[in-house]
């Protein structure tokens, strides 16, 4: 310590500790003063309309979560949710009406779809309003941001969740070990591209007739996707190696360039009737409506999926409980607006917007109050077991959707999944190849009547590849699909030149 000149020691001692208390009681102050000038703002409650089932339960929870909010950030949360099946109906009744809500659940084309909603008015542009808080920007990666943009502006944050896309198969384990068991030399880690299984779905047809070689109806035969092919929504998409960036429309390219270029409609119908035609997909694929009971009894030999950490669990609880190995056949791509499966928006008319952002803030980043609201009172509504969420049954609460809140990567692990989970998926997301046209996004409104046209005729003729005169009736797709679709391309091309005109890239 240094001493004081002209003082004895025992003065300086006196004085430093006169001067420690001083100190603290002004830090005392302080602190005193900022929790009374906290107390003194008023309480705002933010009310947020989302997508969930109703709990019978609730109020227990919402009471522990708005005593967290008020004691942390002085806030109030209303928590409103809705059905899938309701959703939209009551979104579009609580805008057009001019309801009083704060923030709302959106999605690109599921529900309360976002380039409509934005092109109403219905919601707040957050460019302003998000360097007022770092912390929520902080939190998610920059593409997020990028995804949300609509029309040179952010309208909505994103839930983080998987970001991107990575097609791949799985196979049952057991077959894969009889395999190898038997000398049949063929390797599952090895397969990338469909064709590279079929020595697997060969063998399942001819020893093990009680079950069904692969579940066609989820499966994806253009290879290139993200690769080469980039999709421009739409059905339209360009080789990222044009510096035209011409577009093509799936159904509409020339059946040759197809097979050719291995993308395509009549290049996935035509392998798709390969499959069946070989015995490799169920013989009634094209007149089954529900599959629920074969998955779920485990008939199905091999599937085709998003390969993500922790999916490997979810597809064979998904398949009958029956163990899976997986192999990847597209490496991690994220689309331009991959983002919008998942949204929080701020109402335009919300005369809380501040409060709302710093809601989504709070969401984004405090777990405690996140883990609240999504499963529920510990001790209630799930138990922890080493660490990881059980469900109590019957307890009134367990909203479960964290893709629905808002950073999922917040959720605590529940007891069917693996450990490191969240993690893994993140550095993916991270590392995943970037779309060329991030934050491109196509404005359907010029071509509403052409986009519902086309989406009547594709459902008409989805099951053309299983008809007798399959080519017949790909012609017939292909002239129906003909004038609604080349207004459709011809419209996203304008967009397209105009985004990369406006962005510096053409």
């Amino acid at each position: 310590m240094k001493r004081v000149v002209g003082m004895s020691m025992k003065q300086t001692k006196s004085s430093c500790l006169l001067l420690a208390a001083t100190a603290a009681m002004a830090v005392g102050i302080t602190a005193c003063q900022s929790k009374e000038t906290k107390s003194q703002e008023p309480l705002v409650t933010v009310n947020w309309v989302t997508l969930g089932d109703d709990q019978a339960n609730a109020a227990p929870v919402y009471a522990r979560v708005n005593e967290l909010l008020k004691e942390k950030y002085n806030l109030q949360l209303k928590f409103e949710t809705y059905p899938a099946g309701t959703y939209d109906e009551k979104m579009n009744m609580k805008i057009n009406s001019g309801e009083d809500f704060d923030l709302c659940f959106t999605t690109q084309n599921w529900l309360n779809k976002y380039p409509v909603q934005v092109a109403k008015g219905a919601f707040l542009a957050l460019d302003a309003y998000l360097e007022k808080y770092p912390a929520l920007t902080k939190a998610l990666p920059d593409f997020l941001f990028e995804q949300a943009r609509l029309n040179g502006s952010i309208y909505a944050i994103p839930n983080y969740q998987i970001s991107y896309s990575s097609w791949g198969f799985f196979f049952r384990q057991d077959i894969v070990e009889e395999m190898k068991q038997k000398g049949i030399s063929w390797d599952y880690t090895k397969v990338r591209k469909h064709w590279d299984a079929e020595p697997y779905w060969k063998y399942v047809k001819e020893n093990h007739p009680e079950l069904i070689p692969a579940d066609g109806n989820f499966y994806n035969f253009d290879y290139d996707l993200g690769t080469v092919f980039i999709n421009a929504e739409q059905n339209t998409m360009f080789n990222k190696n044009d510096p035209q960036h011409k577009l093509f429309q799936t159904a509409l390219l020339d059946k040759a360039k197809q097979m050719e270029w291995g993308v395509g409609e009549y290049h996935s119908g035509i392998n798709k009737r390969q499959m069946w035609e070989k015995g490799y997909f169920r013989k009634d694929i094209a007149t089954v409506k529900d599959e629920s009971a074969d998955k779920a009894s485990g008939r199905f030999a091999s599937a085709m999926g998003v390969v993500k950490p922790g999916g490997l669990a979810e597809v064979e609880k998904q398949y009958g409980n029956v163990k899976m190995v997986q192999v990847p056949i597209q490496k991690p791509f994220i689309e331009a607006t991959g983002a919008r499966s998942a949204m929080t928006a701020v109402n335009a008319r919300s005369k809380h917007p501040e409060q709302a952002l710093k809601m989504l803030e709070i969401m984004n980043t405090d777990k405690e109050i996140f883990n609240l609201l999504n499963f529920g009172i510990e001790g209630q509504n799930y138990e922890l077991v080493n660490g990881k969420v059980k469900k109590t049954e019957n307890s009134g609460y367990f909203y479960n959707s964290a893709w629905a809140l808002a950073n999922q990567f917040n959720a605590l692990l529940q007891t069917d999944q693996v450990d490191g989970i969240w993690e893994e998926t993140d550095r993916l997301n991270r590392e995943a190849e970037i779309t060329p046209i991030l934050g491109y996004s196509f404005n359907t409104e010029p071509v509403t009547t052409e986009i519902a046209a086309v989406s009547s005729i594709r459902k008409e003729f989805s099951k053309w590849m299983y008809e007798g005169d399959f080519e017949a009736k790909y012609d017939q797709y292909y002239a129906k699909m003909k004038k609604p679709g080349e207004t459709v391309l011809a419209e996203a091309q304008k967009q397209l030149d105009q985004w990369f005109a406006a962005n510096g890239k053409k």
